[in-house]
């Protein structure tokens, strides 16, 4: 069984560090729980940043339970070198990873066999299911090397890999083959109306559909943590999203509905219709309610997750956001302006000089 959770634009409702010690917590029962990342973005995460530092990382965790291999003949700091590329590829290049490609691939096999070295100790000092992660590591990495190829279509390629990795995940991680994935809406979402790139979501459904349930996360206001660029912003207003507008009209607070329950005989009704609802970022896209999720979760407000940062820091995000949605604003109307009035008096002066011209070879005589 797959459970997905999507989001929209809210970063944590909760405190992340009660997330994991529910999880450490459960180490102790019969079904522990184990968090892991599915996304082939290696260091894709505010630590990190993807840069150099999450092989560092990597590599001072494995040095810990044993030395690389000599006859791999790649230093810790080659492989770290080797791999930077990979790391920090960026969405779009044409050229992919070019001649550093061959390098990358040659440090994956490296990390394999240390891994593979390791093995052993690494099983002695923790539970089956780490090593069983570690030992997908590498694959996350072949992965990554095929996104950095594959940049032009760098959506497309990642949801489409992050479908098979979750799948993976599933298949080799979890003992009772139950798994929750927790990602932004337009990587969950079933794209039902083949409008927009074809999600993590649809690929998983189209594998194992009837194994799979995805729920919907909304909300009716507040304010949210944006990445591009870091800053607070409001939710839109609900006269805006046509999804979260109708959800909101139940009146309740908060509350779970099962989509699959509700009525199909009305085609015009408002879960079975195209309506505006909000995404990552600040943007919102055209969503099937009951097409496109088999849950959703409605709560009626919702604020950046505490304990994310510093209260001083969340003010300073709240003013640039404040920037971010006026200013830029303002600048943006103000060069449409400029460059409306410039167009203006382009064919104003094009004009005038075309009616010299005219005159200068037809002269009016009397």
């Amino acid at each position: 069984m797959l459970l997905v959770v999507g989001r929209s634009r809210m970063r944590s409702v909760v405190r992340l560090s009660l997330i994991l010690a529910c999880a450490v917590a459960s180490q102790r029962s019969p079904r522990p729980l184990y968090l892991t990342s599915f996304d082939v973005q290696t260091g894709a995460s505010a630590e990190f940043g993807m840069t150099p530092a999450v092989l560092e990382t990597l590599v001072r965790s494995l040095d810990t339970f044993g030395e690389p291999p000599a006859e791999i003949h790649v230093t810790k700091n080659d492989l770290v070198a080797a791999l930077g590329p990979v790391v920090q590829c960026r969405m779009g290049n044409p050229s992919g990873l070019g001649a550093a490609k061959a390098s990358a691939e040659i440090a994956i096999d490296g990390l394999q066999h240390w891994i593979d070295a390791i093995a052993p100790t690494v099983g002695r000092h923790r539970p089956a299911v780490h090593l069983a992660g570690l030992r997908l590591v590498q694959d996350n990495l072949r992965d990554h090397v095929t996104l950095c190829e594959h940049a032009t279509t760098w959506q497309a390629t990642r949801d489409e890999l992050n479908a098979e990795n979750a799948l993976v995940l599933r298949d080799e991680l979890a003992t009772s083959h139950t798994m929750m994935l927790w990602a932004h809406h337009s990587h969950v979402s079933y794209n039902s109306t083949g409008g927009r790139i074809p999600s993590m979501g649809q690929h998983i459904r189209q594998r194992i559909d009837g194994s799979v349930d995805t729920i919907g996360l909304f909300a009716g206001g507040g304010r949210f943590i944006d990445v591009a660029p870091l800053s607070v912003h409001a939710l839109p207003a609900l006269n805006k999203v046509g999804v979260e507008r109708l959800l909101a009209a139940v009146g309740a607070p908060s509350y779970f509905v099962d989509l699959r329950s509700l009525p199909t005989t009305d085609p015009v009704a408002g879960w079975l219709v195209p309506q505006r609802s909000r995404m990552e970022g600040r943007w919102t896209d055209s969503t099937v309610l009951a097409r496109d999720f088999d849950g959703a979760v409605y709560l009626e407000r919702v604020n950046p997750g505490t304990g994310m940062m510093p209260n001083n820091a969340v003010t300073v995000l709240r003013i640039l956001g404040f920037f971010v949605d006026h200013i830029v604003g303002m600048l943006v109307v103000t060069v449409g302006v400029a460059l409306l009035l410039a167009a203006n008096l382009v064919g104003f002066v094009r004009r005038r000089s075309t009616t010299r011209t005219r005159a200068t070879i037809f002269p009016h005589t009397v």
